[in-house]
């Protein structure tokens, strides 16, 4: 890993792009009614999205607050 690669909200969205137009498709996690795609990223790219204030707006407006938000659970984001 070069200093240079930094992850980003927009890789973040490329990666879910791609994943909803893979063949052979990607299937998304079921839970509580939705479905989403889970990501999991290295410590370093994790420190990375956290000082990103894009992702901080982000999850700021993403999901109500409290204790089921999953930020609160130790996800990075939903």
């Amino acid at each position: 890993m070069a200093a240079a690669d930094i992850m980003t909200l927009d890789l973040v969205t490329t990666a879910a792009t791609l994943a909803s137009l893979a063949n052979p498709k990607i299937q998304k996690i079921q839970s509580g009614g939705e479905s989403f795609y889970v990501m999991y990223l290295h410590p370093l790219s994790a420190r990375d999205i956290r000082k990103s204030a894009d992702w901080k707006t982000a999850q700021q407006y993403a999901r109500e607050r409290g204790e089921k938000n999953p930020v609160f659970r130790g996800a990075l984001g939903y």
